[in-house]
């Protein structure tokens, strides 16, 4: 999608579990749109946390992401997604489409807002 294009999606925590970090749910939804039908090129989910405070990004396996680390979308890779995601699901039958990788930024304070960037890079026609 192009910058600006805001799919139907949501982000739940997969707990009531207050006072520590749980794992989030994020949901998308692409259909057939034609944005996606008339792509030539790669495909990418861009997710931007606009609140870091209230959502950080951790390893899959629960282990902090320095404020400082960040793998550049140019070096996104699919062990990378393996970091980031503990699951990938499609409700889909052919499944989720295979990412060809994943990226994150650095936490980057805008006045007095600190956000964060990731996404999911897919090949063309990779099954949105």
């Amino acid at each position: 999608q192009g910058d600006g294009d805001v799919m139907p999606s949501a982000v739940c925590p997969a707990s009531s579990v207050t006072d520590q970090a749980v794992p989030a749910i994020i949901s998308f939804q692409t259909g057939a749109r034609q944005a996606y039908i008339g792509t030539s090129g790669a495909a990418e989910l861009r997710l931007v946390v606009t609140a870091v405070e209230f959502f950080r990004l951790e390893h899959a396996n629960g282990s902090a992401i320095p404020a400082r680390d960040e793998v550049l979308k140019a070096d996104a890779h699919r062990s990378v997604c393996g970091v980031l995601f503990e699951e990938l699901w499609a409700s889909d039958g052919r499944g989720f489409p295979y990412p060809s990788g994943c990226y994150y930024g650095q936490e980057t304070a805008t006045g007095a807002a600190t956000s964060r960037e990731f996404g999911i890079v897919f090949e063309t026609k990779a099954g949105l």
